[in-house]
């Protein structure tokens, strides 16, 4: 049987549509999968449910995870936030580290995944550090960045 694989989706800037890159949907079908969009879960007694049906979960990236999360305040760049999309990550990631089901976080996903145990992160790296590799151009709209990733042969990745 094929393992049933969730994926989080968002609404930002939307006005009401759910949202995400069909490439998170290919990789799970090329990887031998079935993808399933989970939308914005607003009621947490619902996480349940949702994970009671999967074999493993996917955390999407997107925009800035609030700085709140990780007991700061927002430096002046950080405008691009959710506190609903943070709020059911952050829920939905809690239960489905207690199941133990296997997850995977990709850019966002993985700084919540990193916060969520307690990690903290930088705000905005162009400022912070600046010598880092950029990739989130300020003059891109949010649903067009992305880069792509080379995977090792030897790693649990590939």
């Amino acid at each position: 049987m094929k393992p049933i694989i969730g994926i989080t989706s968002y609404e930002e800037d939307l006005k009401g549509h759910h949202n995400l890159n069909s490439n998170y949907i290919n990789a799970v079908f090329d990887a031998g999968g079935i993808p399933v969009i989970i939308p914005i879960i607003r009621d947490e007694k619902d996480f349940d449910a949702y994970l009671d049906k999967l074999d493993g979960l996917i955390f999407s990236g997107g925009i800035d995870i609030s700085p709140l999360n990780y007991d700061e305040n927002p430096l002046k760049e950080i405008n691009r936030m959710s506190s609903v999309r943070d709020k059911y990550e952050f829920g939905l990631f809690k239960k489905a580290y207690e199941r133990k089901l296997p997850i995977l976080g990709i850019c966002r996903g993985c700084q919540l995944m990193n916060v969520s145990l307690g990690g903290k992160l930088y705000q905005d790296i162009n400022t912070q550090v600046p010598e880092a590799f950029g990739h989130s151009p300020k003059s891109m709209p949010s649903d067009e960045i992305f880069h792509a990733i080379n995977i090792k042969e030897d790693s649990k990745f590939y």
